[in-house]
């Protein structure tokens, strides 16, 4: 969770099928005042879309920083860039702005690894919810392949935790 410079907008992450995202909300100039109506409430907007955001800080000239990872990468550092100041562009409905990846910490040490991205599915759960889970194959898995392969299933114990696109030991 972090103010913007301007201190007109908050950012902070949300999960959203299984992914975490960097969202964006302008702060309404109103918001203690006994006139405030819902029409000054609007929508936060997703800023990423992929991968496990966190840690998003606000920087002057139009900028946000946070860290990302991913099955296949451990945390590095991404800043996004706006063509219009932050406030302007969550109002807007196809904001325009860049998102620039600043680190590349473990190249070195992922060089030559095939990790797997991991394949999002659904089924029906119980009362007939929808269930996202992940399918990680072996490496050198080829589809349509007859050969047994050993399988692992993973639950996690909900809904406060959830097996994410995110780095983990």
């Amino acid at each position: 969770l972090s103010f913007a410079a301007d201190d007109a907008a908050l950012t902070f992450t949300a999960g959203e099928h299984a992914h975490i995202k960097v969202c964006g909300i302008e702060i309404p100039k109103e918001v203690f005042s006994s006139k405030t109506s819902t029409e000054h409430h609007k929508k936060p907007l997703a800023l990423t879309h992929g991968h496990a955001a966190s840690a998003p800080k606000g920087l002057p000239n139009n900028r946000l920083l946070f860290s990302q990872s991913s099955l296949t990468s451990p945390n590095d550092v991404f800043l996004i860039t706006f063509t219009d100041d932050l406030v302007a562009s969550l109002n807007n409905q196809k904001p325009s702005y860049k998102v620039e990846r600043i680190t590349n910490f473990t190249e070195t040490q992922l060089k030559g690894k095939t990790l797997e991205k991991g394949e999002r599915f659904w089924f029906k759960g119980a009362e007939g919810k929808d269930v996202q889970g992940w399918a990680l194959k072996p490496t050198g898995w080829k589809e349509g392949r007859k050969k047994s392969v050993p399988v692992v299933l993973l639950i996690h114990g909900g809904p406060q935790g959830a097996w994410e696109d995110q780095w983990s030991t």
